[in-house]
């Protein structure tokens, strides 16, 4: 999820939360504020012995225009969401096409080029590109050197 639908859920939770908090002292229950130590408790039936005192709560009902125009945000934001998603499911099956097409057309260049090599000559394979050129009769055979191996131990 993307970070602003997480804030927007967050502040609906927020919102319904406060809502059914705010709905039994609507109804006339007494809430109590209770100082136990350094630890500030509201409860609607207090204990014995215990420091506390009503508290009047000021429940704030919400503009229904305002609640209309914030509705309406959220859709809008939604649908723009919903979109975005949508291209970006499009740009990715896109890019996948077109590395499939790449990696086709890779593979058809290799076969076009295995079935324009010369066949095999004297045991070497169509596709081999080594070093030695072709002899002809005229150049003759080719010298044959051999190297010392390395860490041989005979003098020279």
């Amino acid at each position: 999820m993307k970070k602003s639908t997480i804030k927007i859920l967050g502040k609906a939770g927020l919102l319904m939360g406060i809502a059914i908090i705010a709905c039994p002292v609507a109804g006339g229950e007494t809430v109590y504020k209770c100082i136990n130590g350094n630890k500030i408790n509201f409860t609607s039936s207090p204990g014995e012995g215990q420091n506390c005192r009503s508290v009047e709560l000021k429940v704030v009902q919400p503009n229904p225009e305002e609640v209309a125009r914030e509705l309406e945000k959220k859709r809008l934001r939604d649908e723009e969401y919903q979109k975005a998603e949508a291209r970006t499911r499009v740009d990715k099956k896109q890019r996948e096409t077109e590395a499939a097409l790449r990696r086709a057309k890779s593979a058809e260049e290799a076969l076009r080029l295995l079935k324009d090599s010369p066949p095999m000559v004297n045991g070497r394979s169509r596709t081999w590109t080594g070093v030695f050129p072709r002899q002809t009769p005229e150049q003759g055979r080719p010298e044959i050197v051999t190297m010392p191996r390395q860490g041989s131990t005979k003098n020279q």
